[in-house]
């Protein structure tokens, strides 16, 4: 508007032109009563004022409908490009999966190794016989709610050759938990450390264990 202001002021000599707009009229040039005299004849009437009139020329109706219409064509080529991405993404869908799960495998196994270093985690130690043997297990969320002098941690250690163990605590009736052995053991198999200071668990056997939960 600007320009189209300065370039019309220069063509008329009408230092008081101005160029505006309003939602009812659109793009208009308004110019003084006083300077009508001076109107170019390619100036068409579009609205009267007390003191002078508004005017719309070809050029300035041109600009208009470029203005009004951006937003359409702005969302109809968004819309092309996305359609286009799309198709191009699609053709690689099995690589960027691919891609993908490599990528989430290699945070996972990162962060892990991260949090273990920081929490103090110890690898298991994996043997023939059938034992379950946790030392000084912990919980990850409630010793991070509470001081770590106040955590008191826990052993397992199923006795002899029992092969059903029923682990019961106070106020445990309808609460979800995930006990130490339970925790430790998704972590131990595929061959991550543990929040404990140490395990000894059979290879061969992969226990089963079951928690309570609300119904």
């Amino acid at each position: 508007m600007a320009r189209i202001q300065t370039e019309e002021r220069a063509r008329t000599g009408i230092a008081s032109l101005k160029v505006g707009y309003n939602k009812v009229f659109g793009y208009f040039i308004e110019i003084s009563n006083a300077n009508r005299h001076l109107v170019p004849a390619d100036y068409q009437r579009r609205q009267t004022l007390t003191g002078g009139e508004r005017y719309v020329t070809p050029a300035l109706k041109e600009y208009e409908e470029r203005i009004l219409t951006a937003a359409e064509r702005i969302e109809t080529r968004e819309r092309e490009l996305f359609e286009r991405l799309r198709a191009a993404v699609g053709k690689e869908i099995a690589r960027i999966q691919c891609a993908a799960r490599i990528v989430a495998s290699w945070t996972h196994w990162r962060r892990s190794r991260t949090v273990a270093a920081r929490e103090g985690y110890t690898r298991p130690t994996l043997t023939d016989d059938f034992e379950l043997a946790i030392v000084a297990g912990r919980h990850p969320v409630v010793e991070r709610m509470m001081p770590r002098d106040k955590f008191i941690p826990n052993d397992v250690q199923p006795p002899g050759e029992r092969s059903t163990v029923i682990l019961t605590g106070r106020e445990h009736g309808g609460e979800e938990h995930d006990p130490s052995p339970s925790g430790t053991d998704r972590r131990a198999r595929p061959g991550g450390k543990l929040r404990a200071r140490g395990r000894r668990d059979d290879r061969r056997v992969r226990p089963r264990i079951h928690t309570c939960g609300r119904e």
